[in-house]
């Protein structure tokens, strides 16, 4: 915890996303001070992540490194079980997380389309039971604010197909980044 902050009442509520006006300047400067107010509350205030709920293993700490000439064979081997327990939890960890992440790119939608078409999903899942998350992170031009709205994602094993809820008209264009996701 930042030495200035101080914890939030666990009771208080998560900042909620701003509703967006179609403005993309107006837009992008109210996202970046909702991500600000989450990561605050999230991490410098404790709201989300606490010392408490993080992982504690043993009494190992860097600052209190054992001194290797006054170290046993016993106290250098507690010493290499618990970074192998730590090893071990952070690798197990990092294969959960990729598994819920089956895929991550861009795409673009342009002047009279209201879609990309369908994005091929690499590895092709064996249902739809799958997330498409996609937000908006370039514009060309002064697409209609429609254009920067995700209207419905159309779903098959093997590709994904978004729609925008506008065309962003000629000339203009929006780019999207997106995850597929999967519970794991």
């Amino acid at each position: 915890m930042a030495a200035n902050a101080t914890p939030m009442n666990q009771a208080s509520p998560i900042p909620q996303p701003p509703r967006l006006t179609g403005e993309a300047e107006t837009d992008i400067a109210s996202l970046n001070f909702w991500a600000n107010q989450l990561y605050q509350y999230g991490v410098l205030q404790g709201g989300l992540l606490t010392a408490e709920t993080q992982s504690q293993s043993g009494t190992f700490s860097p600052t209190n490194l054992p001194n290797p000439g006054a170290s046993t064979v016993a106290t250098a081997q507690t010493v290499a079980n618990e970074a192998y327990t730590l090893a071990e939890t952070v690798n197990t960890a990092e294969q959960a997380l990729n598994k819920k992440i089956v895929q991550a790119g861009s795409f673009m939608v342009t002047g009279a389309s209201s879609s990309p078409g369908a994005i091929t999903i690499t590895t092709a899942q064996t249902d739809t039971n799958y997330f498409v998350v996609c937000s908006p992170s370039a514009i060309v031009g002064a697409p209609a604010s429609g254009a920067l709205l995700i209207d419905s994602v159309a779903k098959a094993a093997g590709s994904f197909t978004p729609s925008v809820s506008a065309q962003p008209g000629v000339g203009n264009s929006v780019t999207y980044d997106y995850l597929v996701m999967r519970n794991a």
